[in-house]
């Protein structure tokens, strides 16, 4: 990959990560597709209690259970999915952000691999590649983790997002003619 393209990674990478801070800081509309509790307070407190580690949780336990008991769990009450953090970072910590930038930049870089390799429009190659990756990852986990069709949508709309700012300063950086 030559200087040009590797610039056009750097500059992608940078550009996505941009956008999830639009996207994902510039107004809470994101977050309305989150159902709410009236005692934040309360419920941090209790799930302190009842999550004394920091983990991913199902409830039911998949693993504490037979086929059988969870099914019958499953079936008599409520099915939960709870990632517990008793010391999250906190809002922007550089090291998370760090590693957010250097995930995009490899995402862009290995899309930038792909794009090389394509003698089709590069925008459509990035489109359809995160159409795709969009799809199957956010509408997998509607209906394979049971995750609202609201939330995950907004995700998607973002993924969306990525994509097509990727894609644009990818095609752009990778053009044949310059």
């Amino acid at each position: 990959m030559n200087r040009k393209a590797l610039l056009g990674v750097v500059l992608a990478g940078v550009i996505t990560f941009m956008w999830g801070f639009a996207f994902w800081g510039a107004t809470a509309k994101p977050y309305q597709a989150w159902s709410s509790v009236d005692n934040d307070a309360q419920v941090q407190a209790r799930l302190a209690e009842l999550f004394p580690e920091s983990g991913y949780y199902g409830i039911p336990s998949m693993s504490q259970n037979t086929s059988e008991g969870f099914g019958s769990l499953v079936n008599s009450g409520v099915w939960a999915m709870v990632n517990i953090q008793h010391t999250p970072p906190q809002p922007g910590d550089p090291f998370v952000l760090g590693l957010g930038l250097a995930l995009n930049i490899l995402v862009m870089f290995l899309l930038a691999l792909l794009i090389k390799h394509m003698h089709a429009n590069r925008l459509r190659t990035a489109l359809l590649v995160g159409i795709t990756a969009t799809i199957f990852s956010n509408i997998g986990d509607v209906i394979w983790w049971n995750y609202p069709l609201a939330w995950k949508t907004t995700i998607m709309v973002y993924d969306m997002g990525f994509w097509l700012l990727g894609g644009l300063v990818l095609s752009y950086f990778m053009r044949e003619n310059t």
